[in-house]
């Protein structure tokens, strides 16, 4: 998935993965022209934060797939096939005074055979 879009007030979200294995690596790439907070979290933790601004804080406390005021990143998580479909969630951390485009990049290694033989990777994965 990638994108190109004009960064408002309002959280933006993406059903992006449901993990196939423990241990699927996902790879993030942002660029906005203001600090944001991006997130992948289960999708109905992201679900929840995107219906109300006070349930954010609360959904990024139970990942540590997250980063804040970043502008220009890219970052990579794990996750585990137990904690089902997963959103990634873009937040603007300041009032909106740009009016130039932001890129969200994501991408993930899907196994599409044979996934049994992937070794678990459970743990502390992120």
């Amino acid at each position: 998935m990638k994108e190109k879009y004009q960064l408002s007030s309002a959280p933006k979200l993406y059903s992006v993965v449901t993990p196939t294995y423990d241990g699927q690596r996902t790879w993030v790439r942002i660029k906005a022209p203001m600090p944001v907070t991006i997130a992948l979290l289960p999708s109905r933790l992201a679900d929840e934060a995107f219906d109300s601004s006070g349930a954010l804080s609360s959904a990024l406390s139970q990942t540590t797939c997250k980063q804040r005021g970043v502008q220009s990143m890219e970052f990579e998580c794990k996750l585990n096939r137990g904690e089902g479909p997963q959103s990634l969630i873009l937040v603007s951390d300041s009032p909106i005074r740009s009016h130039k485009k932001s890129e969200i990049e994501f991408q993930t290694l899907q196994c599409i055979a044979n996934c049994e033989m992937i070794p678990s990777d459970g743990g502390d994965n992120r």
